[in-house]
C-alpha cells in the first residue's frame, strides 16, 4: 500500500486531498482459487472555516478496484459522500 495527501489550506481552500494504491494477493482457501486485488481510492475532504459551519466536515470518496481470481476479472466502482458534525453532549 502506497499513499499521498496534500494539503489545500496553502491555496486559502479548508480541505485536503489523498490518494491511495494497494495491491495484494492470497492463496488461502478461505478465499477459493487465488487472487490478486489493485485498488486506487481519491478522498477529498473539507471542513468550512465559517462560524455556523463549525464542527461540519465533508468528505468525498471515490474507488475503483481490480480483482483477478481463476480465471476471471472483476472491476468495482464505489463512490461515497459523507457528511460529519462533531457533537457537544455536555
Amino acid at each position: 500500500m502506497v499513499g499521498l495527501s496534500h494539503s489545500l489550506i496553502g491555496l486559502g481552500l479548508p480541505a485536503a486531498v489523498s490518494t491511495h494504491f494497494f495491491n495484494g494477493w492470497t492463496s488461502a482457501a478461505a478465499a477459493g482459487p487465488p487472487l490478486v486485488e489493485s485498488e486506487w481510492d481519491i478522498h477529498v475532504d473539507w471542513r468550512p472555516d465559517r462560524d455556523r459551519l463549525q464542527g461540519l466536515w465533508f468528505r468525498v470518496q471515490y474507488g475503483r478496484c481490480t480483482i483477478w481470481q481463476g480465471g476471471t476479472v472483476t472491476n468495482g466502482e464505489e463512490l461515497r459522500v459523507v457528511l460529519n458534525y462533531k457533537l457537544s453532549h455536555y
